[in-house]
């Protein structure tokens, strides 16, 4: 191996935001504790424990752990623990005890125990011990399951609500208990 020059901290630093920058660009893959950062159009995908940003139309998909923020038009899957912010029209899905918050006719949906938080006229789906929030003319699916007697994890109560203002309202914490939308402090 022959030492060609040397570089100090300054140039260590600028190499690595180049390379990070050149692999964002070209939407390749990130390992574990990856750092993505993309341009419109992006495509980018982090292992476990990434933080992923994307801009307009971007589809960001990120292990556990990983936080994931998408600009309008953005797709995002993160896994269990996940934290997803989406624009305006974005499709976010998170897993056990994920994050979710999306904009104006966003679509949500979480595993047990998320947290889902969606602007007016979204679609927000979410299942056991969930909290979820939506902006006006929402409509909130929540689901209740346990297990059966064979160790089957099935549902037992489901209920859809539109928020109208009135009876649901806007940006309201609810959750599901015994089968009807009750309201809850966060």
């Amino acid at each position: 191996m022959t030492l060609k020059s040397e570089i100090d901290f300054a140039g260590l630093v600028k190499a690595q935001i180049e390379y990070t920058r050149k692999k964002a660009e070209t939407g390749t893959a990130g390992g574990d504790w990856s750092n993505l950062v993309g341009g419109n159009w992006s495509n980018l995908v982090g292992g476990n424990c990434s933080n992923l940003v994307g801009s307009n139309g971007s589809n960001l998909v990120g292990s556990n752990g990983s936080n994931l923020v998408g600009s309008n038009g953005s797709n995002l899957v993160g896994g269990n623990w996940s934290n997803l912010v989406g624009g305006n029209g974005s499709n976010l899905v998170g897993g056990y005890k994920s994050n979710l918050m999306g904009g104006y006719k966003s679509n949500l949906m979480g595993g047990n125990e998320s947290n889902l938080a969606g602007g007016n006229s979204s679609l927000i789906i979410g299942r056991n011990g969930c909290n979820v929030k939506g902006g006006l003319h929402s409509v909130i699916v929540l689901t209740e399951w346990k297990y059966d007697d064979n160790g089957n994890y099935v549902p037992i109560a489901v209920k859809a609500e539109i928020v109208d203002g009135v009876r649901i309202k806007a940006d309201t914490w609810y959750k599901l208990k015994n089968g009807e939308l009750v309201e809850v402090d966060t």
